[in-house]
């Protein structure tokens, strides 16, 4: 967690409690969810809904960055919506407009059905008779057609190459599939400790708690991150991401 610096809690749920966060090197703002290593909740259920996650790629959907496993906590690196939380939101206005409900779920879908060049030509490679001369499995998954539309997971290394090219998609993460796995493997053991005992950490509900009770610390100069949260929450046009579902 060393890219990252805490800036303050957001709040806490049944699945953890997430934080808002600042990348050291690039000043971004994230919003990460921390679960304590050995929880009942980090399972395959989890990590379907993980991987699903970083698959979806849409304006108005919050983006997946990465996951990170510490020696105490699974930590899920989001994007950062400043729009609030939607349920405040909807108590607050009541409701939304038809053109706000419209712009949250919007796609383009096309009035007549359309094949597109690339698609006419991959299917007339996949569609002959002789096999010698058909298309390979290998030379389907490395098609532009197949790159871009097809989960990335499916062709790890020609996907990141094309999405990585490509500014129309939003930023996705570069982790594999496989690198996932393994840190929620790992994230199902209770951590031992350096020595022979295990480690006697608090929840993160009672961190925020006595974070909550704590002395106020001296205000200090402005840093970097302070100072993007501050012109963030600033902005009077607000983020419509406040709609999404993360």
């Amino acid at each position: 967690m060393d890219t990252y610096e805490e800036v303050r809690s957001i709040g806490s749920g049944n699945f953890g409690v997430t934080r808002l966060m600042c990348n050291r090197d690039t000043g971004e703002l994230v919003a990460v969810k921390t679960i304590p290593r050995g929880n009942h909740r980090i399972n395959k259920s989890a990590y379907r809904e993980i991987i699903n996650h970083r698959s979806l790629r849409h304006p108005n959907i919050i983006q997946f960055i990465e996951a990170i496993l510490t020696h105490t906590h699974l930590a899920i690196v989001m994007e950062y919506a400043s729009g609030g939380e939607l349920f405040d939101r909807i108590v607050d206005l009541e409701r939304f407009s038809e053109d706000e409900l419209i712009k949250a779920i919007q796609y383009e879908i096309p009035q007549q059905v359309h094949i597109s060049t690339d698609c006419r030509e991959l299917i007339s490679r996949i569609f002959v008779s002789d096999p010698s001369k058909r298309i390979t499995m290998q030379e389907i998954k490395n098609h532009p057609w197949f790159l871009k539309n097809f989960p990335r997971e499916l062709t790890e290394e020609a996907q990141s190459i094309y999405f990585t090219k490509n500014d129309y998609f939003p930023t996705f993460s570069a982790q594999t599939s496989g690198e996932i796995m393994t840190f929620m493997e790992e994230a199902q053991k209770i951590p031992k400790s350096f020595g022979d005992g295990y480690i006697d950490y608090r929840s993160d509900e009672e961190e925020m708690q006595e974070e909550e009770e704590g002395p106020e610390e001296n205000e200090e100069e402005e840093d970097e991150c302070d100072k993007i949260l501050r012109e963030v929450q600033e902005k009077e046009t607000p983020n419509m991401k406040a709609l999404s579902i993360g």
